[in-house]
């Protein structure tokens, strides 16, 4: 572990953190793989206005569905899906047309997890299926059209080489089975980095080898056991973000993710933290729930940077969303986040990069809560 020290000339007071890193803790079983280096990258996308995407919206019975859009998120309709009352927990596209969708069955059903994909941009979806012996599945990223990595509880992950549509037998990441892994991210084709927690700390991995093969679990100081760590995200080959769940703590690295700093902002009103999205190189949103246990009151926040993740404006509500649970882009500007108020399913869109949202509109009669969003446009910035 390394220390830093911080002179804070305007408090005149001395403070130290520790910078995580996993290069010093154990050599990879497979290292040839090597990183490509680049160091700066523009997110590019066109205007969003004609690119496919899906909702996943919850009824008032528990069970799943889909809703469809063609035009960026402006409007919504809906989709057949065969799979009853499987949640959807993850919604990733990897490219214009295909996309795999992640879920689970409620507990105590034969089988636990479940995933299906698309050909057509979110229009049509495959039988459901699952992964033999993975268990609960929580989240699923690609670092190429073809290869992606989804992971789960117990410290489980699998992987895939065409796309979602099969997936290897599980593996145990990190060698540790009681950790529970709640986000994953890549920031090049080989790069990547895995968060999760068990009943002693919070704490993440990282692969140089496209997610073959995993660093030892690091722990995560500032952020501890049982709160979670919510999120990870890139917004380029060497940057990206961190944020600690119920703790609204934030961390940054500069190296691909093989060490985390904690940036200035935390413990602040943004304590339930669901997810951070980075729509250009400096502009990303962070939405969250301020309700951390059940007597609070609860209402849904974001906020916005436009450097990178190094500072966030002040969390700001959205009149009509009392909680948001996802959020995703189809440009550099336009977006949509999804939640609820009340017993209805909303969601809102943006066309100036998240610092403004227009007027909440119903998702669809009879559903409780939108969960996830996801457009066909992945940002693959290292192809």
């Amino acid at each position: 572990m390394k220390k830093i020290w911080l002179f804070l000339s305007s408090s005149l007071f001395l403070f130290s953190f520790t910078i995580l890193s996993c290069t010093k803790e154990i050599e990879m079983p497979n290292s040839n793989a090597i990183a490509n280096g680049r160091t700066s990258t523009t997110n590019t996308l066109h205007d969003g206005t004609n690119v496919n995407g899906v909702m996943e919206i919850v009824d008032n019975s528990g069970n799943g569905g889909f809703l469809y859009t063609n035009n960026g998120g402006q409007t919504w309709a809906p989709v057949q899906m065969n799979h009853g009352n499987m949640i959807v927990s993850s919604v990733v596209f990897s490219s214009d047309t295909n996309g795999v969708a992640v879920g689970n069955y409620p507990s105590g059903t034969a089988t636990n997890n479940i995933y299906s994909y698309t050909s057509d941009g979110g229009r049509t979806w495959s039988n459901p299926q699952s992964i033999s012996g993975m268990g609960t599945i929580n989240a699923i990223a690609f670092s190429s059209p073809a290869n992606g990595v989804a992971v789960g509880n117990n410290g489980l992950y699998c992987l895939t080489n065409d796309g979602g549509h099969n997936w290897s037998a599980p593996k145990l990441l990190g060698g540790n089975d009681a950790m529970n892994i709640s986000s994953i991210a890549f920031s090049s084709a080989t790069n990547g980095v895995v968060v999760g927690s068990n009943n002693y700390f919070c704490a993440y991995s990282y692969t140089n080898d496209g997610g073959n093969n995993w660093f030892s679990w690091m722990e995560i100081p500032l952020v501890p056991a049982h709160n979670n760590i919510s999120s990870v995200a890139f917004n380029s080959t060497l940057n990206g973000t961190l944020l600690g769940g119920a703790t609204g703590t934030y961390f940054s690295t500069n190296n691909s993710g093989d060490t985390w700093y904690p940036t200035a902002t935390s413990g602040d009103a943004l304590k339930a933290i669901y997810s951070v999205v980075f729509n250009s190189a400096t502009t990303g949103v962070v939405i969250s729930s301020n309700k951390v246990k059940s007597s609070d009151l609860t209402y849904g926040l974001y906020r916005y940077t436009d450097d990178g993740g190094q500072s966030w404006s002040d969390p700001y509500g959205i009149n009509g969303m009392s909680n948001i649970y996802s959020v995703a882009f189809s440009s550099a500007t336009n977006g949509v986040v999804v939640g609820s108020n009340g017993n209805n399913a909303v969601y809102s869109y943006t066309s100036n990069r998240g610092q403004s949202w227009t007027n909440v509109q119903p998702c669809a009669p009879n559903f409780q809560i939108a969960l996830s969003v996801a457009f066909a446009k992945p940002l693959f910035w290292w192809y």
